[in-house]
């Protein structure tokens, strides 16, 4: 119920500012109150919310009897001996501590760092409240369930990741180095983060959307060899990964709308943008509920919450109803969520594999 509050709430404030106070100034403004409140929640959850976040809690707690011998000798033991992972997030846990042993203060940082990413990626690509508001409904629906309740460490490395393509986008390079290497010790996967200013530079989008419907067509070909070699390389013995149909199926209608909408696009960022986001049309044969590959287009496919409001905006006729049509969507999807919330002052028991 506080989950389907929280959305009613994004929703009736936004629709409330779209009709009476459309301004650039209250499209800030929605900006910033989405962020805070969605903020809010994601820090103010029970730890037994969610598929992860009890586990973060132990080895928060964990880290409060471990040296700083130990935390700064993982570092030469994850990437010399390969005996460990992601050593800066025990290290940020740990410099955490010296001002707060509280865990949910921790998260109010996870929190904070995240959702001022999400209010800047909303401030540079949006134009009016109407597509705000289709940001948070898309964000509710399709990115909730892991940003504001499950992960931490990977939630740090996204936000990390979108103020990286910033910083590159503004030639701030140096800045741009630091956010990664910041985001790599904290979670591996960022290595990734090193095709973003690729493919963001990439002049020609046609060739490059060809390129991708090429690999799209190889990855479904060959899909299990390609994900079980992605479970090999992350330490999973080879499974069965289901196919996320409806998902799938979203990303790769969305993808062809966006391109068929923002190929006469003027502005070049934009463009550039569609790069960066586009590889996940490439990747969606791979993707699965438990592939250690859903955590690599992370990085990739949140710019389709700024990207898609843009390409309807773009369109001449029914530009409403598509409006309606897509937020219709994003409602039943999010409505349709099963996961089940709790504030940490209420009681919950925590998921069936901690027991």
């Amino acid at each position: 119920m506080a989950y389907k509050l929280l959305f009613i709430v994004i929703l009736v404030i936004g629709y409330l500012i779209y009709n009476q106070y459309n301004s650039d100034g209250s499209r800030r403004k929605y900006i910033t109150f989405s962020a805070i409140v969605l903020g809010l929640q994601s820090a103010l959850r029970n730890v037994a919310v969610g598929a992860d976040t009890y586990n973060y809690y132990l080895k928060f707690e964990a880290v409060k009897y471990t040296t700083w011998q130990e935390v700064f000798r993982s570092f030469p033991d994850t990437y010399l001996y390969g005996d460990g992972k992601d050593p800066g997030y025990l290290l940020l846990e740990k410099i955490f501590q010296v001002f707060s042993g509280d865990f949910r203060v921790f998260l109010f940082l996870i929190a904070i760092v995240f959702f001022y990413a999400y209010a800047k990626l909303l401030s540079r690509y949006t134009n009016n409240t109407l597509e705000v508001l289709t940001v948070n409904l898309g964000y509710s629906a399709l990115f909730y369930g892991f940003y504001s309740i499950t992960g931490i460490r990977q939630t740090l490395s996204v936000a990390l990741s979108i103020l990286f393509l910033f910083s590159f986008i503004d030639k701030k390079y140096l800045k741009c180095i630091l956010l990664f290497i910041v985001a790599f010790i904290i979670h591996k996967s960022s290595v990734f983060l090193l095709l973003v200013p690729v493919l963001y530079s990439v002049k020609k989008n046609k060739l490059l959307l060809y390129l991708y419907g090429v690999t799209f067509i190889v990855f479904l070909v060959k899909r299990n060899y390609f994900v079980n070699l992605a479970l090999a390389a992350s330490d999973y013995e080879a499974v069965e990964i289901p196919l996320p149909i409806l998902l799938d199926i979203f990303y790769f209608v969305i993808s062809l709308f966006i391109w068929n909408r923002l190929k006469y696009e003027d502005n070049r960022e934009i463009l550039s943008l569609f790069n960066v986001f586009c590889l996940t049309f490439a990747w969606i044969p791979l993707l699965g509920n438990d592939s250690p590959l859903m955590r690599v287009i992370l990085y990739f496919n949140i710019y389709v919450l700024v990207l898609l409001p843009r390409a309807i905006s773009r369109t001449s006729f029914y530009r409403n109803e598509l409006f309606f049509c897509i937020n219709l969507f994003f409602i039943y999807y999010a409505v349709d969520s099963h996961s089940e919330y709790k504030f940490f002052w209420e009681d919950m028991q925590l998921l069936d594999h901690y027991l």
